[in-house]
């Protein structure tokens, strides 16, 4: 009898007759969270999001967690955002927030 995978779980190969599942695998197939992006802005990171996948609440808070290391928060397609929620956003960390409304 062949050997099959789950095909819900990420397979890297076999090491004998266990599974061998790869963690980076899963790592890539994953979007960033939030957190994780505030994580980065606060180590002082430039962090580039599309504005559809993320709330303007939570793209304030990226900005906000780049305010003390000089940290560039890039919003592609801002056109999803109101022009208060820029405001907003943009106040979070002025100067160091762009949007990209193409």
């Amino acid at each position: 009898m062949a050997f099959a995978p789950p095909r819900d779980k990420p397979y890297a190969g076999r090491a004998g007759n266990r599974r061998v599942i790869n963690p980076f695998k899963i790592i890539l197939n994953q979007m960033m969270t939030a957190l994780n992006l505030q994580m980065i802005a606060s180590a002082g990171g430039t962090v580039e999001v599309n504005a559809a996948n993320y709330t303007a609440l939570n793209l304030q808070m990226i900005a906000n967690a780049g305010k003390n290391k000089g940290a560039e928060l890039i919003v592609k397609n801002a056109n999803k955002l109101t022009a208060l929620n820029c405001q907003m956003i943009a106040s979070a960390n002025p100067g160091h927030v762009h949007f990209d409304f193409t």
